[in-house]
């Protein structure tokens, strides 16, 4: 479980290897494919925590994105020198 114990009035969590692997690697890539994978069985795992605990039907859950990611043929930022 990985909740052990409620109580708690606001928790933050922020995945950071599915935007780095993005960035880094490709956005349609095996790599990050698997890493949405992963947070999405450990998003269940919180849930499930939740639920044992008796607590999902009072909490809210809210999933935010910062952006999201395509491949580039070019990084815009590079300057034409």
């Amino acid at each position: 479980m990985i909740l052990q114990a409620s109580g708690f009035d606001l928790a933050m969590v922020y995945f950071l290897n599915v935007d780095t692997l993005g960035h880094t690697e490709s956005a349609d890539g095996e790599a990050l494919r698997e890493e949405v994978a992963s947070v999405d069985q450990r998003l269940g795992e919180f849930l499930q925590s939740l639920e044992d605990l008796g607590i999902r039907e009072e909490t809210d859950v809210v999933i935010v994105s910062d952006h999201g990611m395509t491949n580039q043929v070019k990084n815009i930022f590079e300057r034409n020198v």
